[in-house]
């Protein structure tokens, strides 16, 4: 677990804010402003040895002006 921990953190805007040892599930919250970044960051979580489902649980678009 402490591997597919370090590997996720090391992606940019990425952060974990709780997980279970037992069950070996974490919830991990990505940020990008682009969204094609963040599907791409989200494709290289499958790619990590250990991991073996990925699931987009909410996604949200601030189409907002600066």
């Amino acid at each position: 677990m402490v591997a597919i921990q370090t590997a996720l953190l090391e992606i940019e805007h990425t952060e974990i804010p709780t997980f279970d040892e037992k069950t070996g599930k974490l919830v991990v919250v990505m940020q990008s402003h682009d969204q094609h970044i963040l599907l791409d960051n989200m494709e290289s979580v499958n790619h990590i040895d250990g991991v073996i489902n990925v699931s987009l649980i909410y996604h949200e678009q601030d189409e907002r002006k600066k």
